[in-house]
């Protein structure tokens, strides 16, 4: 990995390579009603990350970062397991592209007291569910997860003392899913990111 500054701390980035080979990871199996873990194959993740802050001008940032990578068995799930999954496939749950891009801007509005602004933008790319297992020999679908946006806003005011915070997640009242469907004990069953929320936050400095 690396990381630094550029022009004289205008800009900062963070890069980094990734590479991690597992052995007997942990699988979630779901059984008559139960669900437990047990152990898998092996399974390799790698990828590239590169996050990022630029500040061109005193109270103004822009910052972000994106992860791409893979995440996959290396070799078949034992055949004594009760779902099954073959060399190259992916793992539960693992996005190959993620990112989320944020904007923040203070100003004063008069002395003492300072205001900010700002938006957040993040991204998840489509996953996969649970490994399941086969059916006359022929391997039953996994549940995939489409990928989302959401987007956030914030404000704030803030004097010596005091502290005022508001906000607006999800403003696009996306359902982005999370897990679920296929798999679980409940196939129709999903949990989705929390709906547009508002929200308002005050504290004080003693």
């Amino acid at each position: 990995g690396a990381k630094g500054d550029l022009f004289d701390g205008v800009l900062s980035f963070d890069a980094s390579l990734y590479r991690s080979d597992w052995q007997d990871i942990q699988i979630q199996i779901i059984q008559s009603g139960r669900t437990f873990f047990t152990n898998g194959s092996q399974a390799r993740a790698q990828g590239i990350e590169l996050s990022g802050e630029l500040e061109p001008t005193r109270g103004f940032t822009l910052s972000g970062w994106v992860a791409l990578g893979t995440a996959e068995l290396t070799e078949p799930l034992p055949p004594t397991a009760t779902v099954f999954g073959a060399d190259g496939d992916r793992l539960p749950l693992g996005s190959e592209v993620s990112a989320n891009l944020s904007i923040d801007k203070s100003f004063l509005i008069r002395s003492g007291v300072e205001a900010s602004v700002g938006a957040g933008v993040r991204y998840i790319g489509e996953r996969f569910g649970s490994f399941r297992g086969l059916a006359a020999g022929v391997p039953l679908p996994r549940q995939t997860l489409p990928d989302y946006t959401q987007i956030d806003l914030q404000a704030a005011i803030e004097t010596n003392t005091w502290t005022n915070n508001f906000f607006v997640n999800n403003v696009g009242d996306k359902r982005g899913i999370m897990q679920g469907g296929l798999g679980q004990t409940d196939a129709t069953s999903f949990y989705y990111i929390r709906p547009r929320t508002f929200g308002v936050s005050v504290s004080r400095r003693f």
